[in-house]
């Protein structure tokens, strides 16, 4: 059993990460923002604040021997540059320095595929491929990978294992995830056939078993891609959430010409490249190094996010 700190604790992965580390008989504390948070039974809560403004990690790292860092400011609108840096660099060094000052073994950063681009370039994507992230927020979090890993080479005291997922989907999903999941789930037709892409998801069972296995597994380090198999198109993606809700919507395939005008409009370029561009990943390397399988199948998966989507949509309405 390992005394394990973790932040960004009460955020969508860190509420999957939790109950999983418990199970593995780990003591858990759970750094969070403000006193008061609903926590799984177990868990000990340290409330810390801001994590960009001055933290006193010591006491908080105290006797621990593995570090989750989760937390970081997420791709979104309206987020400057500067706070990206701030937050998902800046203060994820100082947690690190401060891990190695508390003689921490152990060190697993979540960071994003973002870190290392927005597209496969024909073939999955994987940790040889050059890192070339091309948005602000990729760019923050390969700046952060880049520090960890000066800070903590090879034969480090602190070991380092960076994790890249890419779109991760479980109960409780927003964003562009929860726009499909309303489509496959209530519209009769669905303006998305035809679309022969190639995208790769990750369930929150599947990183957040990763993840207690690259804590568990102190002597591997290095980065890798985490994802589920195989990836799907967006049609097939449409129509597998659909089979799950026990559906079967009309995919109709819009004309080439209106995703080529899409892609060059500045309010839809962004939602066009995602339904019609690949990003693929091949994370073969982190199932051979931590001789690792997820615990569940890519249908199954998707299944409990559509199961629990419905549930919710249910009991607001």
């Amino acid at each position: 059993m390992a005394k394990i700190v973790v932040t960004g604790a009460t955020g969508f992965v860190g509420r999957a990460l939790l109950p999983r580390l418990l199970a593995g008989g780990h003591e858990v504390i759970a750094v969070v923002r403000n006193a008061g948070v609903g926590l799984p039974a177990g868990v000990t809560p340290v409330a810390v604040g801001d994590l960009a403004g001055p933290v006193d990690w010591a006491p908080v790292l105290e006797g621990a021997q593995a570090l989750v860092h989760l937390a970081g400011l997420a791709h979104q609108r309206n987020v400057t540059p500067t706070a990206l840096q701030a937050l998902n660099v800046t203060a994820t060094v100082r947690l690190a320095q401060a891990a190695q000052a508390a003689g921490l073994r152990r060190l697993v950063y979540v960071s994003s595929v973002k870190a290392q681009g927005d597209h496969s370039p024909g073939r999955p994507l994987t940790e040889l491929d050059p890192a070339l992230p091309e948005d602000a927020y990729g760019q923050s979090k390969r700046a952060a990978e880049e520090a960890l890993t000066t800070l903590c080479p090879p034969d480090s005291p602190l070991s380092l294992a960076i994790l890249r997922p890419p779109l991760v989907h479980g109960p409780g999903v927003k964003a562009n995830m929860a726009a499909l999941l309303r489509l496959a789930t209530r519209w009769p037709v669905v303006p998305l056939g035809g679309i022969a892409n190639r995208r790769s998801l990750v369930s929150l069972d599947t990183l957040a078993d990763a993840i207690t296995r690259a804590v568990e597994r102190v002597e591997i380090t290095g980065t890798f891609l985490i994802a589920d198999q195989p990836a799907l198109s967006t049609s097939g993606l449409v129509t597998t959430l659909a089979a799950a809700a026990g559906r079967r919507p009309w995919l109709v395939p819009l004309p080439a010409a209106f995703w080529s005008l899409a892609s060059h409009l500045p309010r839809l370029s962004g939602i066009a490249d995602r339904l019609t561009g690949s990003l693929e990943i091949d994370d073969s390397a982190f199932r051979a190094a931590f001789d690792w399988q997820p615990p569940l199948n890519q249908n199954e998966a998707l299944a409990r996010t559509v199961r629990a989507y419905l549930h919710e949509t249910r009991a607001t309405l």
